[in-house]
């Protein structure tokens, strides 16, 4: 058995999109695995989420999200 610390987020491009529209987004960080296929931004599950290396992955925000900010 192996322990891997999460990884840590510095940040999301865009930080800002259209209301009612789906939004492509690349999160900045550092530790992504690398064959992960699933991501979460504020609880909400980015569609074809994928690592682009240990530093970043890029997955689409769903359309429909209510208006205000997100963690």
């Amino acid at each position: 058995y192996s322990y891997r610390e999460g990884a840590v987020l510095a940040g999301i491009e865009p930080s800002e999109g259209r209301v009612g529209a789906p939004v492509a987004v690349v999160v900045r960080g550092d530790a992504f695995v690398a064959g992960a296929t699933s991501a979460r931004v504020g609880g909400v599950a980015l569609s074809g989420a994928s690592v682009l290396d240990a530093t970043r992955l890029a997955g689409t925000l769903p359309a429909g999200l209510a208006s205000g900010l997100h963690d």
